[in-house]
């Protein structure tokens, strides 16, 4: 087994050869492709023309829009098939479930516009896909909460108490109080049963601050800087690699949150980059903090560390089989150093080179067009400024005064001795403005020849109109083949091993069913059940210019398949007629077929007819409908006279009922006056035999 200093210094060496060789061999094209883009280039001469031709930003903006939509626009960027039988349920809801996690659990369509774009700037595009668990800590106060309440939230494990305090509860308190009063009312069972809750302790109500922490696992996509990955100089491939890794800025709190330890983290040291290796957002973002100073972070915590985050494969265990580690390296520390199954980057190029991985980037070819293009707009404005404004010839001694000749006010003097002709004379200077222009055509197209973007597919040329139509069709469906060719390359490569990753990235790392709104519907999946091994096919469609062409085949298709149908011949169901369906919105740029058709594998089978009746058959069927219609009307009016006598018979209940009724009110209105009679006779009586007062 390899002992922690010499794993180190293979480690080392390894980086730096691998940065030395990308400084040697691709920094310099790179840093040019980013200023080309931005349209920045050296400056002429003080008092000439300082134009600049945008050829290599024109090509890569014309050639995004394509690439972008041959991935994106269908349902699905890829889809998974079984190796095994057993695969054949599962290969849907990975296809599904995978696609779902790149466009929408992550950004797909910036992550895949930053990957291509990267591609045809800088030779290549990488992303990276890995699992990373996210904790979540939300604080919460709930006030007046009850014994049981507490106990049924605490039965979260992942809630714990921060604050907690404890009162009596005003309700209990009230209806001790309510109860109290009341006692001596009360039976003396019912006494006995309110003194024993007395006596029990007044229940408490509590206010409490609660902490939830969730830890939550997903997949991440990244793109990485091409300018910060480093590979072995001679891997055709990533899987061949020796190393392969980037260089990323860290901050010691970024350190410390990804869980490396705090002690080594406060010694951490940054690498040293091996040159002043600038990417795009550095250069286009010099004009806005030239003169700015560089300053020190006032807090350990916020400093930038730059390390190393990437992937070594060497036999570190002593077994004479080379493993990949998966290490994050500072310039004197080793912060993660762990065995993994692969490297977890995706590359992509748009122009292959045999036997490298590194390949030609589209604004490589349009690089030196750019030079010459500018060069010649630069002539072109120039001549002209020379033809407006031409050196003028001055004779001294005709006292001309210089002052009024170097005014170029419209109408302006100019004061001299003698005739003109013998004081001034302009320069004669040759107008090159037209073969500048000519220049500029030619470069024009050989820029077209080189890319296969011509500027038929990307709208600009007005005499297009004036063309055959064939003509301009060949023309753009050469560059869509180019551009065809690109994608299929870049699908093959990077996008499929891309997909790949995340089927393995989840087999590997989600334990737990996923619940996603997929078409308007909930769908679970559960990733344990699929296999690491399926493969991956991608559609990479068609171009731009044969689009209508696409349409016009489908609908032909379409109408055949009808006739078909209608006919009631084998050749065509409502099956292939969705899946033409299906076919001619994608072509359409069209997503989701499902909000306007039905998918008849998914429809629930129809019952099948019962075979037509003989009339034999229909004769008797409908002597026993007519037998069991009368017997049915019999039934119905038997049981119309049982409900008329049983209402009849409520009806006399009722009256009944109300006869009662009377004879009860009149019995206790008879009784109330007996009562009020009695009670009159005893008033007198009482009268009667009261004792009167003296002198009445």
């Amino acid at each position: 087994m390899i002992d922690e200093d010499d794993f180190a210094r293979i480690l080392d060496s390894a980086i730096t050869d691998a940065e030395h060789w990308q400084t040697e061999h691709l920094s310099a094209d790179r840093e040019r492709n980013y200023r080309y883009y931005l349209g920045q280039a050296e400056p002429a001469l003080e008092g000439r023309s300082q134009a600049v031709s945008w050829d290599v930003f024109e090509t890569i903006e014309s050639a995004m829009p394509d690439l972008i939509e041959i991935f994106l626009s269908g349902e699905n960027i890829a889809e998974y098939e079984p190796v095994g039988v057993e695969d054949e349920p599962f290969a849907g809801q990975a296809t599904d479930y995978i696609n779902y996690i790149v466009s929408k659990q992550n950004p797909g369509f910036l992550i895949f516009s930053t990957w291509i774009k990267d591609a045809l700037l800088s030779k290549i595009g990488i992303v990276r896909a890995y699992w990373a668990e996210n904790e979540s800590v939300v604080d919460r106060r709930y006030t007046g909460l009850n014994e049981l309440q507490l106990t049924q939230l605490l039965q979260d494990d992942s809630i714990e108490v921060v604050e907690q305090s404890a009162k009596d509860d005003p309700a209990d308190i009230a209806a001790r109080e309510q109860a109290q009063s009341a006692i001596n009312t009360l039976d003396p069972e019912v006494q006995q049963q309110v003194m024993a809750q007395l006596a029990m302790p007044v229940a408490q109500v509590f206010d409490v601050k609660l902490r939830k922490t969730q830890k939550k696992g997903r997949v991440y996509i990244d793109n990485v800087q091409p300018e910060n990955f480093i590979i072995t100089p001679r891997a055709k491939t990533i899987a061949a690699a020796d190393i392969v890794g980037e260089f990323k800025m860290m901050t010691r709190s970024d350190m410390i949150e990804a869980g490396y330890k705090r002690s080594l983290v406060e010694n951490v040291q940054s690498f040293e980059t091996a040159a002043d290796d600038e990417g795009i957002a550095q250069i286009a973002n010099e004009d806005a903090v030239s003169g700015w100073p560089d300053t020190d972070p006032t807090d350990d915590s916020t400093e930038e560390i730059r390390v190393f985050d990437g992937f070594i494969r060497l036999d570190y265990d002593g077994d004479g089989l080379a493993e990949w580690r998966k290490v994050v390296r500072a310039a004197n520390v080793m912060l993660l150093n762990e065995e993994v199954d692969c490297p977890d980057f995706c590359t992509i190029s748009p122009i292959l080179i045999p036997h490298r991985l590194v390949g030609v980037g589209l604004a490589d070819t349009v690089a030196p067009i750019q030079e010459t293009s500018t060069a010649m707009q630069r002539q072109y404005v120039d001549s002209l400024m020379l033809a407006n404004n031409p050196r003028t010839y001055v004779n001294v001694d005709a006292h001309v005064n210089l002052d009024d000749l170097l005014n170029n006010r419209v109408g302006g003097m100019v004061r001299g001795k003698g005739p003109m002709q013998n004081a001034v004379s302009p320069l004669v200077t040759t107008n090159v403005a037209q073969s500048a222009l000519e220049g500029i055509e030619f470069m024009d197209s050989r820029r077209e020849n080189r890319t296969g973007i011509t500027r038929y597919n990307q709208g600009l040329d007005a005499d297009s109109l004036n063309k055959t139509a064939t003509g301009v069709t060949k023309i753009m469906s050469a560059g869509d083949a180019r551009k065809r060719m690109m994608a299929r390359i870049m699908a093959e490569t990077g996008i499929k091993d891309l997909f790949r990753l995340l089927l393995k990235i989840v087999t590997n790392n989600q334990d737990k069913a996923a619940t996603v709104r997929l078409r308007g519907e909930w769908v679970e999946f559960d990733p344990s059940q699929w296999s690491p091994e399926m493969d991956v096919t991608i559609e990479t469609g068609r171009g731009s210019g044969d689009k209508s062409q696409t349409i016009g085949i489908m609908q032909m298709v379409l109408e055949v398949q009808k006739e078909a149908l209608m006919s009631g011949s084998s050749l065509a169901d409502e099956q292939k007629i969705y899946n033409t369906l299906d076919s001619l919105l994608k072509a359409a740029g069209i997503k989701g077929i499902d909000k306007y058709f039905n998918n008849p594998e998914k429809q629930p089978p129809q019952e099948a007819k019962p075979p037509e009746p003989s009339p034999e058959e229909a004769i008797a069927r409908a002597t026993v409908e007519a037998e069991q219609i009368k017997a049915g009307v019999k039934e119905k009016e038997i049981q119309a006279d049982l409900e008329m006598k049983g209402m009849e018979l409520r009806m006399k209940e009722i009256e009944l009922e109300i006869r009662r009724d009377e004879l009860a009110l009149k019995r206790s209105e008879a009784e109330h006056d007996a009562q009020m009679s009695e009670r009159e006779q005893q008033r007198k009586e009482y009268e009667t035999l009261r004792p009167q007062p003296i002198g009445a």
